[in-house]
This record gives C-alpha cells, structure tokens and sequence, in this order.
C-alpha cells in the first residue's frame, strides 16, 4: 500500500506546512491531508474528485477507513457525529454510544464533524501501515518468462528486480519498534539522498536535525531525544559544512 509520505509524493508535495499548529482535525480534514490535499481548497471527496486530484480514490478510502475504525474502537477521537435520516443534519453522540457502534454503521458517522487529534491519526497510521520507511533491505523478485497462453516457461534473471522488504525493526506496526531507531533511518536517507550534504555547503547535522523538526511524527521528540538520533545518524563527527566555492 502507498504510505503518507507516497502519497503526497504523487500529488506534488503539497506545502500543507500551515496546518502544523492544528492539533486537532475533522475526520474530513484528516483524510484529504492524508491523501496530499488542502482542506481550505478541497471540501471532500467529490471535489478532489471533480477537479482531478490524483489521489482521490485513495482519500475515499482512507475516509472509508477511518469512519470503519471510530466503529471498531480503532481510532479514538475527540467526538463523533452521526447522521440523521436524511444526512442534512446531525447529532453529537455520547461515549456510551460511540461505544456501542459497529462497523455496520460506519456510513452513518458525519466526518465533518467528528475531530480527533493529532496523536490519534498517527497511531491510526502506525496500525495501518501508513508510515512504513522506504528504506531497507534487498528482495530479488524473479521475473517470469511466459508464453502467449500465460503459461510460465523459464526465469528471466537478466529481468530481475529488487524490491525492499521492511526489516521488523523499522516497522512502526510492531510493538517492539523503537521511534528514535525509525526516526535516525528515516533521517540518513533524507540527508544523503542527493549525496554527501557538505558538498552543497549544509553541516551534516543541521541536515538531520531540520527533518526530525520538519518531519509530521518526529518533531515531536523532545530536545534531547532529537539529538541523540542526529547523534546516531551523524557519520561526518567533525562536524561543520565544505566551503562553498565564491
């Protein structure tokens, strides 16, 4: 499955960096973000659809996803809304209602209304796959020679790919996988991803240290948490940026 960072890759890289002082979000809001889009020009899912975004399928989805999960106790939210009979109205339900909600009624719940936070939608993530790192170990598939009928005749080896397989540590879905581990992977690949940074004239760790801060899950770490991932990460110890030529 595409993960956030997927996501927003094919829609652009939107700057949605105005929403970093949200705390909190309508179930709307969150799915459109999700799916790489400003809230304050997308309303839902029928005009991401109307005006082309390329993930709306996938912002339908996840929206889809999310009213499932409030239902199934997988998404904790601030409140829930649910539709009245003929949806042009709403009403706030309870906690002991909320509780008592199956997944059969996932269509009745307003996600314009019902919020949750900030932390939830990231657990929500972490459960569902959404943060998996890029990174990591080589997996050669086989590609297979076939005949016309589609039967497979041979193995093509000149054809094969690599693929990454995500090593158990570095996946935020595992109870035993620790933030600041995927936080110092996920830092190194963003520092060397177009070559050593010091060629460009940025110090190493300053490099780090900018996508922890810029970062949706791990600008969140305290001070001290931060720098011991840049620590980690930090293979140039000297410290200090290349001169840039005049």
């Amino acid at each position: 499955m595409l993960t956030v960072q997927d996501l927003h890759d094919r829609a652009g890289k939107p700057d949605l960096s105005h929403w970093n002082a949200a705390e909190a979000f309508t179930v709307m809001e969150a799915a459109i973000l999700t799916a790489g889009a400003d809230p304050l020009e997308y309303t839902d899912i029928e005009s991401l659809k109307r005006r082309g975004h390329p993930n709306w399928k996938n912002a339908a989805i996840i929206l889809r996803g999310m009213c499932e999960s409030i239902c199934t106790d997988q998404l904790n939210v601030l409140e829930v809304w649910r539709w009245a009979s003929e949806q042009f109205d709403s009403r706030k339900l309870d906690p002991s209602e909320v509780f008592m909600l199956t997944i059969n009624e996932s269509e009745g719940i307003n996600p314009n209304y019902s919020r949750l936070s900030r932390k939830a939608l990231f657990t929500w993530y972490e459960k569902k796959g959404y943060l998996r790192a890029k990174s990591l170990a080589a997996v050669t598939v086989l590609a297979p020679i076939k005949h016309t009928d589609g039967e497979v005749l041979d193995v093509d080896f000149k054809a094969a790919s690599t693929v990454l397989a995500l090593p158990a540590f570095l996946d935020p879905a595992h109870e035993f996988s620790a933030v600041e581990l995927r936080a110092a992977n996920e830092a190194w690949l963003s520092a060397v991803e177009n070559g050593d940074p010091k060629l460009a004239g940025s110090a190493v760790k300053a490099k780090l240290r900018k996508f922890l801060d810029d970062h949706h899950e791990y600008r969140s770490l305290s001070n001290e948490a931060k720098s011991r991932v840049c620590t980690v990460s930090n293979w140039n110890k000297k410290g200090g940026a290349t001169p840039t030529p005049d």
